[in-house]
């Protein structure tokens, strides 16, 4: 499956979904992690909704976008695109996410994280 992670350094977890000018997106499978490409955002529509759409369009394909904090707007915008929105509250490192999601996709993930393993891996 794929993820982006609102990051300004590659790295480390720590933009908010609002303000990231960057995502990078890695595809996640249980076994194996990789980096798949670094998205960045166009400059900033004149409204919040604008904004929020110009994300969402962006990440389409992922099946989770990991950030800092996201609001309940944007939660609820990526989650009408099939997205999963994920808050880390505070800097986190890219790999430490990814081992997390990795060992829960190994054990029982939830219905929803299976399918969209499969899906990604049938593509």
């Amino acid at each position: 499956m794929k993820v982006a992670f609102a990051t300004s350094t590659g790295t480390l977890v720590d933009e908010e979904f609002r303000n990231s000018r960057s995502f990078t997106v890695w595809h996640i499978g249980p076994r194996e992690a990789y980096f798949v490409n670094q998205v960045t955002i166009e400059p900033e529509a004149a409204t919040e909704e604008g904004r929020l759409a110009a994300r969402a369009t962006v990440l389409a394909g992922c099946a989770i976008v990991c950030s800092r904090h996201i609001n309940v707007p944007a939660a609820a915008k990526l989650a009408a695109r099939g997205i999963h929105p994920m808050r880390t509250g505070s800097p986190v490192q890219v790999e430490e996410i990814i081992g997390q999601l990795q060992s829960v996709l190994k054990k029982n993930p939830p219905p929803w994280m299976g399918r969209a393993d499969s899906r990604e891996r049938f593509r």
